[in-house]
């Protein structure tokens, strides 16, 4: 995700209940995020 790949899912080392929700919510925001990219490029062209 830092790199700025947002096609991958997001990986967190842990079998705790800390562990899962941080890896969930990551993983939310992840695609949360390439929703967004998505409709700004999709917007993007119709300005254009």
């Amino acid at each position: 995700m830092k790199e700025g790949d947002l096609s991958r899912r997001v990986q967190v080392v842990g079998r705790d209940e800390f562990a899962a929700f941080i890896g969930g919510t990551l993983d939310a925001v992840n695609a949360n995020l390439w929703a967004l990219v998505a409709d700004i490029r999709s917007e993007s062209t119709l300005v254009s």
